[in-house]
């Protein structure tokens, strides 16, 4: 259990630092504007998807739920798209979870 934690706590950290890395990324200017709008839709369906599943767990708690899966594997989708490192195995177990 104490190791589920700490993993859990490792996880979001690096969500975090990955999140950080992705804006900062979206506001350099030499970044092409094609790049720009992948990073942007990622970062927009991410919080979308955060969003959701915050309303979602303080209503129902932890049920599954495949809209939620689907937000999170459209997630997923676009952070692929926007060639994100860190983030697309985070965000599958988040599909999974919910699914």
């Amino acid at each position: 259990m104490p190791a589920d934690f700490i993993g859990k706590i490792v996880l979001v950290e690096t969500v975090k630092i990955s999140i950080k890395e992705l804006i900062s990324e979206f506001k350099k200017e030499q970044t092409p504007q094609e790049k720009r709008e992948r990073l942007s839709d990622a970062l927009a369906s991410i919080q979308l998807a955060s969003i959701e599943t915050r309303n979602f767990i303080d209503n129902n708690g932890y049920e599954t739920n495949l809209d939620l899966a689907k937000l999170w594997n459209i997630a997923l989708k676009k952070s692929i798209d926007a060639e994100l490192k860190e983030l697309p195995d985070y965000l599958n177990s988040k599909s999974k979870f919910w699914g």
